[in-house]
């Protein structure tokens, strides 16, 4: 169970993020792959599948998630759950235009 501090940081980081204006999107990541990549899924235009190059051990995969899709957008990039998880939820300071013309461009 969570000590009281931690779920207090928690929540804080839940709530910074809900607060963010953009668009909330998934993506199913695949850990210690060769290099960093992303590609949308065909099913759901708000839906990735990422590949990341750091192993799934003390949040290493997440962080390089984040900076990836930071770099790759060029607009601020938080994770809102999914932590522990392969498949995450994380929302973007960008519009729904910009964020799949984008990951469009990312994939040719």
């Amino acid at each position: 169970m969570l000590k009281l501090p931690a779920l207090r940081a928690r929540a804080a980081i839940f709530f910074e993020a809900s607060l963010m204006a953009g668009i909330k999107f998934s993506a199913r990541v695949c850990a210690g792959k060769g290099s960093f990549s992303v590609a949308l899924v065909a099913e759901d235009p708000l839906a990735i599948k990422a590949d990341v190059p750091q192993p799934p051990e003390g949040g290493k995969a997440n962080r390089a998630l984040v900076l990836g899709l930071e770099k790759l957008l060029s607009c601020r990039v938080r994770l809102l759950a999914g932590s522990t998880s392969r498949r995450k939820t994380l929302v973007a300071e960008c519009s729904r235009e910009e964020f799949v013309a984008k990951m469009k461009a990312d994939n040719k």
